[in-house]
């Protein structure tokens, strides 16, 4: 008796759709991914370096005699012009000293004057055979002292005039007075090697000023002098600043924290602008551009990751592009979205921004890339199906 076909039918198509029910289950779900095109932009490549405002050109002032500050001439903020008197050291002991040097002079020329009466007289005497030789060469002696004594005292008397001059002590430039160490009746006392000496004061010129700032080792070798930079003054938050890179150290600060593992470089920005808020000691950050490219191949940085190569598909691990990954382990790559399927691309990169990324090889203008969430993105494996949220 054969089976009736009305009724085995449609337990066939039932079985069928229990079936496809139950692969559909079984299929994975696709990935929740976002994605952005490949695109040709320009791109900006900075460092940032935080610092402080000093003035380019800062002179400290010191005496090269030891006082008293008899009266000074300036105070803090005043401007003054190379040569104008800052400040008088008491002259009372240069003076006497000085008195003491013209007399010594005086007598110095008289002594030579009576030198050279007795030499004259001893040598005609000598000719008419009157004295002997001894006593002529005694006189002749006698007159080359005194012209050394004479000589010795006009050294003396410079000397002494010399050290009453810098009792006057003057601007070096011409500038501001942006700090004062001392006050009158204070003692003055010179440097030497083991004391640097009393520090009066300091005198700037603050229209021309700098920002001294460190620079990590991992960004140093992108800083050049003469690269153009941005410098924002926390202190002065709705201006912005044209600056020059014009110093950059060749040796690395030292560290004073043995725990501290960091290295960094001294660097100097000049700032082009004149600005008379801008105060010594200000904190500010600058941005260097450091690269600037035109219609580069970009991505957004946070799709570039770095896996293993045995990852990639088949024909990157083969060796085929430009990619250079018959000797490596580990490459740059990029998720590319295509048919719903996330490949993952082996890329060469160049200069970062703040948001994107250079591509110089391995992907063109148009495709789509996975740029996140995080979490997805670093689970993500090539040939895996993927939706775009």
């Amino acid at each position: 008796m054969k089976p009736d076909r009305k009724i085995v039918l449609p337990i066939f198509i039932l079985l069928a759709i229990i079936l496809a029910y139950l692969l559909f289950l079984r299929k994975p779900s696709a990935v929740k991914v976002t994605v952005t095109e490949v695109v040709r932009g320009d791109l900006t490549s900075t460092v940032s370096a935080p610092g402080i405002v000093r003035p380019l050109t800062e002179v400290q002032i010191s005496s090269s005699i030891n006082g008293i500050v008899q009266q000074l001439m300036v105070k803090e903020g005043q401007e003054v012009k190379k040569g104008d008197l800052l400040l008088q050291i008491d002259p009372s002991e240069f003076r006497a000293q000085v008195r003491r040097a013209q007399a010594g002079l005086e007598v110095a020329q008289a002594n030579l004057e009576q030198a050279r009466s007795q030499w004259k007289r001893a040598e005609q005497l000598y000719k008419s055979n009157l004295i002997s030789k001894q006593e002529y060469e005694s006189a002749r002696t006698n007159h080359l002292l005194s012209q050394a004594q004479l000589k010795e005292s006009r050294a003396n008397l410079d000397q002494t005039l010399e050290q009453l001059q810098k009792t006057r002590i003057t601007s070096p430039i011409e500038g501001t007075v942006i700090q004062i160490n001392i006050e009158p009746g204070e003692n003055v006392i010179t440097g030497t090697l083991d004391n640097p000496g009393t520090k009066l004061m300091v005198i700037a010129d603050l229209s021309r000023m700098e920002v001294e700032s460190q620079v990590d080792e991992a960004d140093i070798a992108k800083v050049n002098m003469g690269q153009r930079a941005v410098v924002e003054v926390e202190a002065l938050p709705e201006k912005r600043f044209k600056g020059v890179v014009h110093e950059v150290s060749y040796a690395a600060e030292d560290q004073n924290d043995e725990q501290d593992a960091t290295v960094s470089y001294n660097i100097s920005i000049l700032i082009e602008d004149t600005i008379a808020e801008l105060k010594p000691g200000m904190t500010a950050t600058s941005e260097i551009i450091t690269a600037q490219l035109q219609n580069v191949v970009m991505v957004p940085i946070q799709s570039v990751i770095v896996r293993s190569v045995d990852q990639l598909s088949a024909k990157f691990q083969n060796g085929n592009g430009n990619f250079g990954l018959k000797d490596k382990e580990q490459t740059e790559a990029v998720f590319v979205l295509q048919d719903g399927i996330a490949s993952l691309v082996p890329v060469i990169t160049g200069v970062a921004g703040e948001e994107y990324i250079q591509i110089k090889s391995g992907l063109q203008p148009g495709q789509q890339v996975i740029t996140g969430p995080f979490n997805s993105l670093r689970e993500l494996k090539n040939g895996e199906r993927v939706e775009s949220e």
